[in-house]
């Protein structure tokens, strides 16, 4: 990454934790974020219409927010979607998680 790129994602990450003083700031700040970028918020107790190759979120009690992209090869037919909650060592993406008032950043752990 070219020093402006790493520059401007650093202040665009500063302007999010400025911006999210609470975890209600920093849900509502996420979800804009995701709709700028095409993702579409479903409502968790109502049927999902999902579709191969879309990003999809959801949010509970506007503290916690869960994005997801179905694959372009899905199926409803021959798939089922699970969504479970991942440990930190289970995974190899990057995970941030808001805990109240403070932020923390969980680096990829390859």
């Amino acid at each position: 990454m070219a020093d402006t790129e790493v520059s401007s994602v650093v202040s665009d990450f500063i302007g999010f934790l400025n911006a999210s003083p609470t975890a209600f700031h920093a849900v509502d700040d996420a979800k804009t974020r995701l709709q700028k970028v095409g993702y579409e918020q479903v409502v968790e107790r109502e049927d999902w219409k999902l579709e191969a190759g879309k990003r999809y979120f959801l949010t509970r009690n506007h503290s916690t927010i869960v994005a997801f992209a179905i694959g372009k090869k899905w199926s409803s037919i021959k798939s089922l979607l699970k969504m479970v909650w991942l440990k930190r060592r289970q995974t190899n993406q990057d995970i941030m998680h808001s805990c109240y008032s403070c932020k923390h950043v969980i680096p990829n752990q390859v």
